[in-house]
């Protein structure tokens, strides 16, 4: 189901989660803990207005992408705006971000759905850089915020994601890097 009220950052954030990078062994690895999980079977997905377009914010969070290979669909981690809108998604298991105008692949792909991975969109003056498990993947430009966001979901309904997303945050009016997120 949806979630139309309350702030979207208070729905997922949870101060008793630690995180660490995918891939740390041993001593070092850090659970990820309470994460929602979305069943694209469901069309699950969490709803919030931003109050005015915003093109200075940071949207950061970790996902277990549960890989949906047989069906070449988008799923949509998150999306704001009308038209144009922008997002972040996947297709074919591979990172996208959408600026209002285009899809812009990011070369990076999930392929291993027993790992965390941590997404960050530091937005600048409308430029926007994608990292992801703190490593700078690429940036586009034209891109915006404002208006109706959801997370799970495309903002006119539609392509649900199959994973799990823990410790969502978006931060208005400010660029954080990925040293600013996890441990």
């Amino acid at each position: 189901g949806s979630n139309t009220g309350g702030s979207i950052m208070s729905v997922l954030s949870n101060t008793g989660i630690r995180m660490g990078a995918s891939g740390a062994g041993g001593g070092d690895a850090y659970q990820i803990e309470k994460s929602l999980r979305f069943n694209p079977g469901d069309n699950p997905y969490l709803e919030n207005d931003l109050s005015s377009a915003s093109t200075t914010h940071t949207v950061s969070f970790w996902l277990k992408n549960c890989m949906n290979t047989t069906a070449l669909t988008y799923d949509f981690y998150f999306s704001c705006g009308t038209s144009p809108y922008c997002a972040i998604a996947a297709y074919e298991n591979q990172i996208y971000l959408y600026n209002g105008a285009h899809n812009i692949s990011s070369g990076c792909f999930l392929r291993d759905p027993s790992a965390w991975y941590h997404v960050l969109v530091s937005a600048n003056s409308g430029t926007a850089t994608l990292y992801v498990n703190n490593e700078q993947i690429h940036s586009v430009t034209g891109w915006s915020f404002g208006g109706t966001s959801r997370i799970g979901g495309h903002y006119g309904g539609g392509y649900p994601i199959n994973g799990l997303i823990s410790e969502f945050h978006y931060i208005d009016g400010t660029a954080l890097d990925a040293d600013s997120f996890g441990e």
